[in-house]
């Protein structure tokens, strides 16, 4: 077999922590880059978007979706192969990962009548996101050290 890459171990205890705070961050992001940098694109928008009150029903799945995303972002990381880590190696990460889901948001804007305009500010906004949160998860996770067998006893 070739010499092949194998996937680190796994760190749980800091893969719990780097899920929490990426959460945190993200969810943190979500609500200052929704409820406030693009509020008047979603009252231009209102008649696209349930009501503010109906909304607040369906807040339990919201969060849930974030922490989802959070922890699936987290977990990916943790089990891709290779050995970079560190800063630069979550940052290059989060790149990957934004423009993934990036191209999701162009394909809403071909199936949904969305602005562009907002189209355009979800992927510039998603693309620093996942690149802070690259950078978090980078500078927290680390693999668990290799567990050097014990010695044989005769």
């Amino acid at each position: 077999m070739p010499n092949t890459p194998k996937c680190p171990s796994m760190n749980t205890k800091r893969l719990i922590v780097a899920s929490i705070v990426v959460f945190v961050f993200v969810y943190l992001y979500d609500w200052v880059f929704h409820g406030f940098i693009l509020k008047n694109a979603y009252i231009q928008t209102a008649s696209l978007w349930r009501p503010e009150q109906e909304m607040m029903n369906y807040m339990g799945f919201l969060v849930f979706g974030e922490f989802l995303r959070s922890v699936v972002f987290c977990v990916l990381y943790a089990i891709r192969p290779g050995h970079r880590d560190g800063v630069g190696a979550g940052i290059g990460y989060g790149l990957l990962i934004a423009l993934l889901l990036i191209g999701t948001d162009f394909i809403t804007y071909a199936v949904q009548p969305l602005p562009l305009s907002l189209i355009t500010s979800w992927a510039i906004g998603g693309l620093i996101q996942l690149l802070v949160a690259g950078a978090l998860l980078g500078a927290i996770y680390r693999p668990a050290a290799p567990v050097s067998p014990s010695p044989v006893r005769a």
